[in-house]
């Protein structure tokens, strides 16, 4: 199980180690973000402190409001469950996210208010996948 809390807006966050060119893990901060489908997404600042190095040219993402805004793709390294993943970073302004491809198998178990509790939990019947 992976443990963090609600911040002040009410944002469910957790905290993972990142790893960065030199092979140091990195604590970040991530936001978890239910209407990001992705894996990643770093502001500028996140990809240049872990020495990123981007896998396509910028592309275009879709926000939930419709809106476009371009972004360039990384490939990145985040310990998860005490392992090494291999995933797909997006470049976004604003806070580090988690989106929902990361966790997939797991339960999101918050509890809205100032500090309350967030868990993420592996669902028993998918392990493995």
């Amino acid at each position: 199980m992976m443990t963090g809390t609600v911040a002040s807006r009410l944002d469910p966050a957790i905290q993972c180690f990142s790893q960065n060119a030199k092979g140091e893990s990195v604590p970040v901060n991530f936001l978890i973000n239910t209407g990001f489908n992705g894996y990643l997404a770093l502001p500028p600042l996140w990809i240049q402190r872990l020495s990123l190095v981007a896998e396509e040219e910028k592309g275009t993402l879709t926000l939930a409001d419709a809106s476009t805004v371009p972004s360039v793709f990384y490939r990145g390294l985040i310990l998860w469950e005490e392992k090494e993943r291999e995933v797909i970073v997006l470049e976004l302004d604003g806070d580090p996210l988690i989106g929902m491809a990361l966790p997939y198998a797991f339960r999101l178990i918050i509890d809205f208010e100032n500090g309350g509790n967030v868990m993420l939990e592996r669902i028993a019947s998918l392990i493995g996948a």
